[in-house]
């Protein structure tokens, strides 16, 4: 009787642990659509990121008393000095969860994150350039250091640390690209 006593509440106290163990699992949150960022806060809630859309622009550069081009620089541009999503220094490390197709990918290959130059009425982040003695360059040749693992069942959760005060963007590779060489980053400052 004591051994049929035991092994009862061992199995309630086992099918209680799954029915939990189960619950938390649905509660993991992904962001709904493809190329959607949520931001994760300190206190464990979620906030999902805006889309910001740039534009790419270029600067060209003229040799001094020539009418001929010495180089052009193409940049991306976001309206608007500064992110809505602002993060103090001292809450890092920082985390997010970024929907992709599917989490089979290394998430480098996917995920970019870059810091912006803040300007007056945008932020801009240099793409490439070119010159006409030679030599040029494009794309997002570096992302900025960070951590990822699998999140679910298409999502990476990545995790940076160490950033400065300043603007920055996560852009998914994969599917952002719009039409008209639009690129849409989720971006957030530190403060």
């Amino acid at each position: 009787m004591y051994y049929n006593s035991l092994k009862t509440i061992v199995l309630v106290a086992l099918a209680t642990c799954f029915s939990l163990m189960n619950g938390y699992a649905q509660d993991t949150k992904e962001p709904e659509f493809l190329g959607d960022i949520y931001f994760i806060q300190t206190d464990g809630t979620y906030v999902k990121m805006d889309r910001e859309v740039c534009s790419i622009k270029t600067k060209t550069n003229r040799v001094p008393g020539l009418s001929i081009l010495n180089s052009v620089k193409s940049f991306m541009s976001i309206k608007g000095p500064e992110a809505k999503i602002r993060i103090t220094k001292d809450n890092q490390p920082i985390q997010f969860i970024v929907k992709c197709k599917d989490n089979s990918l290394s998430p480098e290959t996917l995920i970019s994150v870059v810091q912006f130059e803040k300007k007056k009425k945008e932020r801009r982040f240099n793409m490439g350039k070119t010159s006409i003695l030679g030599g040029s360059e494009y794309g997002i040749t570096e992302s900025l250091p960070y951590e990822a693992e699998k999140y679910g069942e298409s999502s990476y959760k990545i995790t940076i640390t160490g950033l400065e005060p300043g603007e920055y963007g996560i852009m998914v590779s994969e599917q952002d690209v719009e039409p008209g060489s639009y690129i849409a980053y989720r971006c957030f400052g530190i403060d």
